[in-house]
Order: C-alpha cells, then structure tokens, then sequence
C-alpha cells in the first residue's frame, strides 16, 4: 500500500501548541474543581487471600506535581483491582 503524505492533514505548530495550552488549562481546571487532593497513599485489601497491600507515592525532595504522584497512586490501585484487591476504607 503507498501512503502519498500530501492527503494526510498537516498540523502546524501553533496548533500544536494551541491544544498543548487548552490540555494544561483543563488541567488546572479539573484539579482546581476537585473537592480534595488525590491521596498518596491507598490501602487495597483482597478478601479472598486476606493480603493487604499499600500503593504509596512521595518525593521526600518536594520536586514532583503532587498530581502526577496522585497519577502513579491511583494507577497502582486499578492494577491491584483487577487482580482482585479492594479498597480499605
């Protein structure tokens, strides 16, 4: 198959850069919205093994977007759901 480049629609930077600022704008959006911080810390429990496990996150230097550790918290618990884990309470 020839793919012929000239069809395909060419952005330009400043669109580019048009959506990167409204990406980071409705992100500052959505976290000023919300009505807590994301946690750093969950505790997930699997009721059928009787394990529990801990998804933390820190930066002891303070250098990170408490957002992205909050990212990495969370996905940590999503994982931990799928192989059966729940969330203490």
């Amino acid at each position: 198959m020839i793919s012929d480049r000239r069809l395909q629609p060419r952005r330009s930077s400043r669109e580019a850069a048009l959506f990167l600022c409204v990406s980071i704008a409705m992100k500052i959006f959505l976290a000023g919205c919300s009505s807590a911080p994301a946690p750093l810390s969950i505790k997930m429990y699997n009721p059928e093994t009787n394990q529990t496990l801990a998804c933390n996150a820190s930066d002891p230097l303070g250098r990170s977007d408490p957002s992205v550790l909050a990212d990495a918290v969370e996905g940590c618990a999503r994982q931990l759901e799928s192989r059966g884990f729940v969330r203490e309470k």
